[in-house]
């Protein structure tokens, strides 16, 4: 628990496919916060659930997120998206679902501030 008032670095969220909704519910904090926020994006998962793949980047480009690093679940870089690149989050969605049954396929997403400084 933070104390009232203290500024919050870094969010991490993993709610099995719900992550946009819950990202949605927390728009004020994010824009005026932004943190760092790590996601799971399972596009399996939020199909299976009626969940919109696209809601966790938009409702965190419509906060000030312009970057999202993408981790594979073993951990290993695998790429980076503009928050204006809905056409490749879409190719990456098609991907997992052609290999559907292979696993519990997943990116980690790492959504960086306008002002997040990557070395």
């Amino acid at each position: 628990v933070l104390p009232r008032g203290a500024p919050i670095d870094v969010l991490k969220i993993d709610t099995d496919g719900f992550d946009g909704r819950i990202l949605a519910g927390g728009r004020r904090t994010l824009a005026t916060e932004q943190p760092v926020v790590v996601f799971e994006w399972s596009p399996i998962q939020y199909t299976d659930l009626g969940s919109d793949l696209l809601q966790p980047f938009e409702v965190l480009a419509s906060c000030g997120y312009e970057r999202f690093l993408l981790y594979s679940k073993e951990g290993r870089y695998v790429g980076d998206v503009d928050a204006d690149d809905a056409g490749r989050l879409g190719e990456l969605a098609a991907g997992f679902e052609a290999t559907r049954g292979r696993g519990d396929d997943y990116v980690d997403v790492l959504a960086l501030p306008p002002d997040a400084v990557c070395t």
